[in-house]
């Protein structure tokens, strides 16, 4: 099972600035609320692995570090697809920046080339 699907499945919540958020919820949240999400899950985490089980019968404070892991597992994702999404956008943006100075650059060339023509040449070109 996918960690998307244990949380769906699961109803797994995130602590936000906002509230509680579900998975889908996530992906309409800026970086910087996903990064304090992942802090804090990561915090969380730290700390509950930090509290040392000596008889080895702490099964929910395993169970709840699953949880957290998963959790943090899934912020993590979604942040590295917002960041690729945004690089992706931010790829596509010069690209259309560069094919438009291109364009540009063309449509100059063909002004300089009609700028040399002689008025014979101007004025059979018009005729056409």
């Amino acid at each position: 099972m996918s960690m998307f699907e244990t949380a769906i499945r699961n109803h797994y919540r995130f602590s936000g600035p906002l509230g509680f958020a579900t998975c889908e919820d996530l992906w309409d949240l800026d970086l910087g609320t996903l990064n304090g999400m992942a802090t804090g899950l990561f915090k969380e985490l730290k700390s509950l692995d930090e509290t040392p089980d000596f008889l080895g019968s702490n099964s929910e404070a395993a169970i709840e570090g699953a949880i957290l892991r998963t959790k943090l597992d899934i912020v993590k994702r979604v942040i590295e697809v917002k960041l690729a999404d945004a690089k992706a956008a931010e790829e596509a943006k010069a690209a259309r920046e560069d094919r438009q100075l291109l364009i540009d650059l063309l449509h100059e060339k063909k002004l300089e080339q009609k700028k040399e023509m002689t008025v014979e040449e101007l004025v059979e070109a018009l005729d056409q």
